[in-house]
C-alpha cells in the first residue's frame, strides 16, 4: 500500500470546481488511481529590512472515478513550518507543497482506518 509510482501530469483546470469527466479522462488515460489537483498562492511579507517570501498551497485529492478524498492546504507563512525564513520562491513552494502532500498522507491514513 502508499504511494507507488508518481506522474506528473500538466492540465488546466478550475481548482474550486474541476470538471469530474476531465479527472476521470486524466486517470484513465494515464493509468492512474487518484489525481491530485493543486493551486498555489503566493505571498510576500515584508518587515524590517526583510522580505520574508511564502505560499499557499491548496490541493484536492479525486479517485480514479471523480470523487473527492481529501482536501488539505498549508501556508508556509503563518503555520510556520521551518525556524528560519525562507526567501526563495522555490522554497516556498517545495515547503509548502511537502507539508501539504504530508497532511493528504496522514488524513488517507485517517481515512482508511474508519
Amino acid at each position: 500500500k502508499g504511494i507507488s509510482n508518481l506522474k506528473y501530469i500538466e492540465a488546466i483546470m478550475d481548482y474550486d470546481n474541476p470538471d469530474i469527466e476531465t479527472v476521470k479522462s486524466i486517470c484513465k488515460n494515464n493509468n492512474m488511481d487518484a489525481l491530485l489537483i493543486s493551486k498555489l498562492t503566493f505571498i510576500r511579507h515584508i518587515t524590517v529590512g526583510k522580505t520574508i517570501v511564502g505560499t499557499e498551497v491548496d490541493s484536492k485529492l479525486y479517485d480514479m472515478f471523480g470523487k473527492l478524498l481529501v482536501n488539505a492546504s498549508h501556508n508556509t507563512l503563518s503555520d510556520n513550518t521551518y525556524r528560519i525564513p525562507i526567501t526563495t520562491i522555490d522554497e516556498a513552494v517545495r515547503e509548502g507543497t511537502k507539508k501539504t502532500i504530508t497532511r493528504i498522507a496522514k488524513e488517507m491514513r485517517t481515512v482508511t482506518m474508519n
